[in-house]
Order: structure tokens, then C-alpha cells, then sequence
């Protein structure tokens, strides 16, 4: 037997050296230490010192050493002494094995985010011994399996059983079985387990001979709206960026222009959106109960420049109701709705999709995600096409109800009007103006092709300083006494069929800066 063992070992080194030459591929793997025995936790501690000593001898690897109960993690240099290494994995099982499973969950969730953020194949190897989960932490568990999935982590699950005890089944099997993770239930399993996740993560990544390119049968709209800055912005700390629609192009670029321009390339905050028609879905009727079904997977990830992710939002959705108001909810969108954080000083791209689970289509966009300058003491955020929110035709999946002055809105991702009539359009965006200056002067141009068609005044009526608007919300989600909210209705409007732009210019004393929104015109029925 103990031959075996030593036959098994060798094979594995030349395992993992034969694909690590093969193939030039960065591992992260994350050990995270949770509750059990102390006996068992110090046998798995020996096991990941070992299993990290041999990946940084043969792959491109980082490892990371997380505890339950903390949200910090320390990473292991591959130069540490053998016996070192072991000590630092040892003290964090003996801090851990006495922690109780919702510590554990809360540290996991936080392990599977960070590993998210790195290159390469993520490994988070969770060593303990399996808690009992009560009903809400298996659902916890299930949320973190869509988190897996979003950000590419695998999950495997070193299980050393007390001597004696009877193995039971976990909920944390759900991990490792739907992210392409493991089970082992022995130290030796460990290294085992690694090099099977990792030779199959490889051959998933590897693309299939012949794959027919997928098609977008059903259309996805994808945007970020920036609502605030880092505080370069004068006095009020907000900020705005400037992002195209990404269905069309106009032929020009509608960036913003800003003079004394402050730096704006610090974390963005915002909100991500994401749009689909309900009509491209497949409706299931149900005669019987005289009712219609939809349903749809949503995913929206932020990748930075290297392609990893550095955030994700999903959303499963099922959508039911009457089936004489099926015609009223093809008529509305799918609209799905985050308030998130990037960091700044790099370059981010937004992938968005759309899963029809009953029909097996999807649709999925790539488009920049991109930022912009204000000027001294003056920002705005994104302009942003808005229509009324209908309940009975919209699904809006969100943070927070999208409003204004208490009218619910729906953004338009996807601004297109018919031809050959008068259209009518609401704009919307919030200023961060400097409230020790005078009151901002707003003008709207509508430009086709460099030329300007239409001109307009936008009247700034709010008062800067007014006592009784500090501490109180009066745009959507967080506002402060300093964001003023404006909604633009512009109404019987004729346009010729084409590519347009809408621009907004906000000036207050030397600052000016401008919003722009593009959108379409279709040519008149039968045209």
C-alpha cells in the first residue's frame, strides 16, 4: 500500500508538470478554513500547505489563506520554508475549527467574490468539517452557486470525517457539484481533487472544433449610469460619465466636453442596467388555469482590462399572469436594475445576456463601459431616455423603485421612435452643481449628422440653497440635499427619419460641461 502512495505521488507530479508545460496557465487557489474537529483541521492544514508547496513548484500559482469569521485574507509566498508554511496553515485551522457555519458562509462569500477578481483558473478549497445549515443558510448556499458561476469559480470541499463518525450528506454538495468542484473526504484526496478540477477546467476552456457561432436571437440593451464621483467635483463629491446606447452607431461620437476638466478616473458608482423586449420570449399558456409563463435568466458582468471580472449581477426570473393581459406584457421590457462600484484607473467592458429557459434562445452584447470629466464644482450624471413604468407590461427586477417626484419610470436602453409623426421624449439626469455658485444655466440640442436641428432652453427652477430640501431624498437611490434631480418632457416633435443625438449643456459661471444621449428615428410606414 504504501508503494501505491508513492506511485500515486510520482504520477501526479508529472501530471501536473506535463499540462502545466502543455498549457501556459495562472491558478489562484483559496484555502478556507471552517468549523470541525481540531484533530481533522490540523490533518487538512497539512494537506493544503502540501498541495500549495507543489502547485508553486509547478504552475504559475497564487494562494490565498482565509479563516472563517474574517473577511481578510493572507497571501502565501512561495518562497516560505516548508515548515512555516505549515505553521501558518495550522494556526489558521486551529482559529477556525470552532467558528460557527454562518461565520463560515459570510467568509466563503467573501472568498468566491475576491477569487472572482483574478486571472486564470480560481480554485477556493473550503477545508472543515460539514456543519449543520439551517433553511436560510442552504439558501445562502444557493446563492453562492450562482455567484460561482458568474465569476468562474470552482469550489472543492475537503470533508476529513472524525474517526467513527458516519459521513452525512451537506448542502455544500450543491457547491461542488454545479461549479465543476470536488468532494474529498480524505487529506491524501486533496491533491487528486486539484488536478482533476483543474484538467477539466482546461478542456471546458478549450474551444469545440467546428462550434457553430452563437446567435443572438433575442436583443439585449446594456448601459452604466455613473451618479457620483470620489469627491473631485468641487464641494459635492458626485459626478457623472457619459456612456453611448449600444445598439447603433451614429457615425459620431457624443462624448462629453468639459473645460478645466476635473480628474474623474476614481471608482464609479452607479447604476448598471440592462433592457430586453418580453417579446422575444416564449409565453407557455396554461388553458386550464387560464394563465401565461415566461422564463428568463438575466447576467451582467463588469470585466476590467485584463477580462476579469470585477463585478456580476444575475437575476432568474419567472413571469406569470392572466392570459388576457398576454398582449399588454409582450408589449413591455425585461428591465433589470443595480447600484454598483468599479474602481478606477483602468478600462471596464459590460457583457450582458439574456437566457429564455423555456424557449433555449438567449441574446448577449458586449459594449464599453465608459467614464467622464466634469468640471470645477460642477457634475451631472448620465442623460437617460425614461418612459412611465407600466406594472402589467414591465418586469422590472431591481435594487429599488426607479422614480421621479413619485412617478415611476422605465429606462430606455434602446431609444427608438416612429417615423412620420410628432414624438414626444423625457430625459432624465441629476446635477451636482457647486450650491455656493449662481443656479446653472441648461440648454438641449438635438444634432444629426454635426448639424443641429433643434434647440431648446432648459429651465433650472429648483433653488440651490434651500434649508428645507437638506437630509430629505429627492432623486432616485441615496440623494443628498446637494443632487438635484431633472426630468426634461419634450413634447410633439417631428423628425425625419435618421441617427440623432440629444445634448445636454450644463454651464454654472466658467464650468461647462454636456450629457449626450444618441437615438433613432425610423423611417414612415411604407417608405
Amino acid at each position: 500500500m504504501r508503494v501505491w502512495y508513492r506511485f500515486l505521488g510520482s504520477a501526479l507530479l508529472i501530471g501536473v508538470a506535463s499540462f502545466a508545460q502543455a498549457r501556459a496557465e495562472e491558478y489562484s487557489l483559496t484555502f478556507l478554513f471552517g468549523p470541525g474537529f481540531a484533530a481533522t483541521a490540523r490533518q487538512g492544514a497539512r494537506a493544503a500547505a502540501s498541495a500549495s508547496r507543489h502547485w508553486f513548484g509547478t504552475t504559475k500559482t497564487t494562494v490565498e489563506l482565509m479563516r472563517a469569521g474574517s473577511l481578510d485574507a493572507l497571501s502565501i509566498d512561495a518562497a516560505m520554508a516548508p515548515k512555516e508554511m505549515e505553521q501558518v496553515f495550522t494556526e489558521a485551522a486551529d482559529g477556525a475549527h470552532a467558528t460557527d457555519p454562518a461565520a463560515f458562509l459570510t467568509s466563503l462569500h467573501a472568498a468566491v467574490q475576491a477569487a472572482g477578481l483574478r486571472p486564470g483558473t480560481r480554485i477556493v478549497i473550503a477545508v472543515l468539517n460539514s456543519p449543520h445549515l439551517s433553511g436560510d443558510m442552504g439558501r445562502t448556499v444557493e446563492h453562492l452557486v450562482g455567484l460561482c458561476k458568474t465569476n468562474g469559480v470552482r469550489v472543492i470541499v475537503l470533508d476529513i470525517v472524525e474517526p467513527g463518525a458516519k459521513s452525512t450528506r451537506s448542502p455544500l454538495e450543491l457547491l461542488t457539484r454545479n461549479t465543476g468542484g470536488a468532494w474529498a473526504r480524505q487529506a491524501r484526496e486533496l491533491e487528486t481533487s486539484l488536478l482533476t478540477v483543474t484538467q477539466t477546467a482546461i478542456a471546458e476552456a478549450a474551444p469545440a472544433p467546428a462550434a457553430a457561432a452563437a446567435q443572438n436571437e433575442i436583443p439585449v440593451y446594456a448601459r452604466f449610469i455613473r451618479t457620483s464621483s470620489t469627491g473631485a467635483a468641487g464641494g459635492t463629491g458626485m459626478g457623472g460619465t457619459g456612456a453611448n446606447s449600444v445598439d447603433f452607431d451614429l457615425g459620431a461620437t457624443f462624448n462629453e466636453r468639459a473645460f478645466e476638466a476635473n480628474d474623474a478616473s476614481g471608482p464609479m458608482q452607479g447604476l448598471m442596467m440592462a433592457e430586453s423586449p418580453l417579446s422575444a420570449l416564449k409565453f407557455q399558456m396554461d388553458s386550464n388555469a387560464g394563465t401565461y409563463r415566461a422564463h428568463a435568466r438575466i447576467v451582467v458582468l463588469v470585466r476590467n482590462s485584463q477580462g476579469a471580472p470585477v463585478w456580476s449581477g444575475q437575476k432568474e426570473l419567472d413571469i406569470r399572469g392572466p392570459a388576457r393581459s398576454l398582449d399588454l406584457r409582450r408589449q413591455g421590457s425585461l428591465l433589470f436594475l443595480r447600484s454598483i462600484m468599479v474602481p478606477g484607473h483602468d478600462r471596464f467592458t459590460i457583457d450582458a445576456k439574456v437566457e429564455d429557459l423555456l424557449a433555449g434562445t438567449s441574446g448577449s452584447i458586449q459594449t464599453p463601459l465608459r467614464g467622464g470629466l466634469g468640471a470645477p464644482g460642477l457634475m451631472a450624471s448620465d442623460a437617460l431616455f425614461v418612459r412611465p413604468f407600466k406594472g402589467s407590461a414591465d418586469k422590472f427586477e431591481a435594487d429599488q423603485v426607479f422614480s421621479y417626484e413619485g412617478r415611476a419610470l422605465a429606462p430606455v436602453l434602446n431609444p427608438v421612435f416612429p417615423g412620420g409623426e410628432e414624438i414626444s421624449f423625457e430625459l432624465y439626469l441629476v446635477l451636482y452643481p457647486d450650491i455656493h455658485g449662481a443656479p446653472p444655466e441648461m440648454s438641449l440640442e438635438i444634432v444629426r449628422e454635426g448639424h443641429v436641428v433643434i434647440r431648446m432652453p432648459m429651465l433650472f427652477k429648483s433653488q440651490i440653497v434651500d434649508p428645507s430640501r437638506e437630509g430629505k431624498g429627492t432623486a432616485v437611490y441615496g440623494v443628498q440635499a446637494r443632487e438635484f434631480p431633472y426630468l426634461a418632457n419634450i413634447q410633439g416633435t417631428k423628425l425625419a427619419a435618421g441617427d440623432y443625438g440629444a445634448i445636454v449643456t450644463v454651464r454654472q459661471g466658467k464650468s461647462v460641461i454636456t450629457r449626450s444621449v444618441p437615438f433613432r428615428v425610423l423611417a414612415e410606414r411604407g417608405n
